[in-house]
């Protein structure tokens, strides 16, 4: 009896602990609908350096702590062999992080967001969604194109010169919150490549969704016409893949009427292009096609494109080092120039060569390269289990951001890029996959639970004083005159380091030449002859000689001068000198 009594309590059935799966869409649908366009005046750039991006990171820390504490919580951590390939290549990835050549913390930022993207694919993984959930992570996406489209029609029509925005009504191409083009065309036509794939998945007769059907045809008819007055032929060629490879599924999936109807939406959608050019309140409206053509003639990837192939060939086991492309670009095409006029100078600023697979070969060599053809070959597997016309589905909806990648850098400008590209692979593996479980120590379920709590405070407070910061800098930089005491409520500098420097110490330089005061004069100087290190760009360069003449020291203002029409021949440095009564005498 008395082994009935203590024995007996565990033949008990364990009671199921709920899960948090709603709290964790409700984090990502906060994440796509609302984060993912918020705006604050900034000076442009990618990464943290625009606010919706340091907005966005705040819900999908949120979403991931609570995915980290439900493991902990049913003690399991399930996976794919998706899972495992992508793990053993972003291993691959990080493996150069440890070469000489590496620059590790010019590099954090990078493999932050890269950790970051698979520990969101395995989090992922851990719900069992219904099938009205996973169509649900599509639909954030979706409802997020629907709002860029929405803002994207208010820039082209309706905002006037000198708004708030900074939106440029004369060029009026409508980027919506990603401030760069190709980067909106992308969002865009992946948005159309999934209401189109949804078409197909839509219940037919009794059962159909009115709302859900109105909201797809408007997805396509609404997006085409952005896509085309956008001008980016990064937009055109994936709208183009994307939609070609979709109709043998919507031909087979789709009723005769539905498809005749999707037909008739891009019909309706392309043509809605043309009126919406006469709508627009550009009185020139070649412009946008001026633009274009333009940016065709001039298009930098014709000659970056086999400069960075010429690098990775040249060391192709080690490369140059995560870190490192921007200046090892430059010293390298300046010295091919130097041998050879016809060999192109290398673009200024340029930190990444505008496709992902050079820039990660140029700078982590073969390991690096052999990480990113697992990947690829891992999805392509995936995708191979479905019949021929859903894998051409499959392959339409991540072409646009794929194609993106591969022409210019979105995983780096845009957040929700990345986060979009990882629900579309998970996507694709869950159509297939059968889950293998792993029930984790109680010292692991501690480590989760800790993790979930710490994680998002510490990712919610620096993104805050990231926005905080480059509000105070940004007004810094619009008073009229300068009043340095602002820079005194800067709450993040790390960031912002080198802009936050720069409006310091330039500031300071300024006072220091027309004072004469060389103390104020010689910080700028150690500052930037470090950053030229890693940055070597004109303005630094510029500034620099200008700063040693201030000085009086013309030997290392013409040395520095030298140097800056080597590595940028293109500039007119020749020209660079500072007024002969601002100049202080040793």
């Amino acid at each position: 009896m008395a082994t009935l009594l203590t024995q007996g309590t565990l033949l008990e059935a364990k009671k199921i602990k709920k899960p948090l799966t709603k709290s964790f869409l409700l984090s990502l649908t906060i994440l796509f609908f609302v984060c993912a366009h918020f705006f604050q005046p900034n000076p442009g750039g990618s990464g943290l350096h625009l606010a919706f991006n340091a907005a966005s990171w705040i819900p999908a820390s949120i979403a991931i702590a609570i995915a980290l504490f439900h493991i902990a919580k049913q003690g399991i951590l399930k996976f794919s062999t998706l899972t495992i390939v992508l793990f053993i290549s972003v291993c691959l990835l990080s493996i150069p992080l440890l070469y000489q050549e590496a620059s590790p913390h010019l590099a954090t930022g990078k493999f932050l967001g890269l950790w970051a993207g698979l520990l969101f694919f395995i989090t992922l993984q851990q719900f069992s969604f219904s099938n009205k959930q996973k169509q649900w992570l599509l639909w954030c996406i979706i409802g997020s194109v629907l709002i860029e489209t929405l803002f994207g029609y208010i820039q082209y029509l309706f905002l006037e010169a000198g708004n708030s925005f900074g939106y440029n009504v004369i060029a009026n191409r409508p980027y919506g919150i990603f401030q760069q083009p190709n980067v909106m065309a992308s969002f865009l036509v992946t948005g159309l490549a999934i209401a189109s794939y949804f078409l197909a998945r839509q219940p037919i007769k009794y059962r159909e969704n009115i709302i859900a059907l109105t909201l797809l045809y408007a997805t396509i008819i609404f997006t085409l016409p952005l896509i085309v007055v956008l001008a980016s032929r990064t937009g055109w060629l994936s709208a183009t893949f994307s939609l070609v490879l979709l109709v043998p599924y919507m031909w087979k999936y789709c009723t005769k009427p539905r498809f005749i109807s999707w037909l008739l939406a891009l019909v309706i959608g392309f043509s809605g292009s043309f009126a919406l050019l006469d709508l627009s309140k550009n009185d020139d409206i070649s412009n946008v096609t001026l633009i274009s053509k333009k940016a065709d003639l001039e298009s930098a990837r014709e000659y970056i494109f086999p400069q960075a192939l010429d690098m990775f060939l040249e060391k192709p086991v080690t490369g140059y080092g995560y870190g490192n492309f921007e200046a090892e670009y430059i010293l390298y095409t300046a010295k091919q120039h130097q041998l050879s006029s016809d060999y192109r100078a290398g673009e200024p600023s340029m930190d990444h060569p505008h496709n992902e697979i050079l820039y990660w070969g140029v700078e982590g060599g073969i390991v690096a390269i052999l990480g990113l053809l697992l990947a690829a070959g891992g999805v392509l597997a995936k995708i191979r289990r479905s019949k021929l016309d859903t894998q051409f589905a499959l392959l339409a909806l991540i072409a646009p951001i794929f194609i993106h990648s591969q022409l210019e850098y979105p995983f780096y400008h845009s957040m929700i890029h990345w986060f979009t590209f990882i629900i579309l692979l998970f996507w694709i593996d869950q159509l297939s996959c059968k889950y293998k479980k792993y029930r984790i120590s109680d010292i692991s379920k501690i480590t989760l639970r800790v993790s979930s709590l710490v994680l998002p405070i510490v990712t919610g407070f620096y993104m805050l004083s990231t926005l905080h910061t480059n509000w105070v800098l940004t007004q810094f930089e619009t008073t009229k005159p300068m009043n340095p005491d602002i820079l005194s409520r800067v709450t993040n500098p790390v960031v912002w380091e080198d802009r936050f420097n720069w409006d310091v110490l330039s500031t300071q330089l300024k006072i220091g030449i027309i004072n004469k005061k060389p103390e104020l004069i010689k910080p700028y100087i150690e500052w930037s002859q470090e950053l030229i290190k890693t940055k070597p760009r004109p303005a630094f360069y510029q500034n620099l000689i200008i700063a040693y003449q201030a000085l009086g020291d013309e030997k290392r203002a013409e040395d520095i001068r030298r140097e800056a029409i080597f590595l940028f021949p293109k500039s007119k440095f020749e020209s660079v000198q500072l007024d002969e009564k601002l100049r202080m005498t040793n």
